[in-house]
């Protein structure tokens, strides 16, 4: 379970070793806001993995890295979500703060996004 306090400790970690830039901190941390908000919950379940993950995807994703897209069986089971609509509202956010064509200029980013 994590928090928003949770959270902002493990960016912190993150930055302070130069393993995301600020504007991934950002993001990412405006994302798990958005969440919380969505949810209507303070503490979020299993977060801990993809919310690291996330500003770090970015980050490398920024400086021209590829970033490997997830396999196709976790593709399905995604679409196939109770969750799918929050999960696809939550990519949205992060396209609409990252900037989709930052996004879209890494080709594996760009087809797990669009394999929606």
């Amino acid at each position: 379970m994590m928090n928003m306090e949770d959270y902002r400790k493990r960016l912190d970690i993150l930055i302070e070793q130069s393993v995301i830039t600020k504007t991934a901190y950002d993001v990412a941390f405006s994302a798990f806001d958005e969440l919380t908000k969505i949810l209507g919950k303070s503490d979020i379940t299993q977060a801990e993995m993809l919310f690291t993950h996330l500003p770090m995807a970015l980050t490398r994703t920024n400086s021209g890295e590829e970033v490997e897209k997830p396999n196709d069986a976790i593709m399905e089971e995604v679409r196939a979500s109770e969750h799918f609509d929050t999960a696809q509202a939550q990519v949205d956010f992060v396209e609409r703060k990252w900037g989709k064509d930052s996004l879209m200029a890494n080709d594996n980013i760009y087809i797990c996004i669009t394999q929606r």
